[in-house]
């Protein structure tokens, strides 16, 4: 019986693991390229171009919510794994939640490649 209850906790414990690291996180260090409104960009890897939002930044939205570097016709960017909180909070209005994901580099801008 001990080897059932070992091995079903082993089992529990890789399927927990695996679900943890099915979450891709945002790395700044390594980009992807994306095209967007048939211009690259250069995105971290782990985020999506946002489809929430129009796909040229609202600058000023931005800048006050902590992303200083947008300029007009960069793309706004977010962690995949945020999607859903983000539509939510469009949803309902909310628009303390960017300051937030700015802050945990979890959404950012990004500028056409040249």
């Amino acid at each position: 019986m001990k080897k059932y209850v070992i091995y079903g906790s082993l089992i529990a414990i890789l399927g927990l693991v695996g679900c943890s690291s099915s979450a891709e996180n945002v790395d700044q260090n390594i980009k992807k390229q994306v095209i967007v409104d048939g211009k690259k960009f250069s995105i971290p890897s782990g985020a999506i171009p946002s489809p929430h939002l129009a796909s040229t930044v609202e600058v000023n939205f931005f800048k006050k919510s902590g992303v200083s570097e947008c300029k007009e016709g960069d793309i706004t960017w977010e962690a995949a794994s945020v999607k859903g909180e983000v539509a939510n909070a469009i949803k309902n209005g909310d628009a303390s939640i960017h300051k937030d994901l700015v802050k945990a580099g979890k959404i950012g801008c990004a500028s056409p490649i040249k």
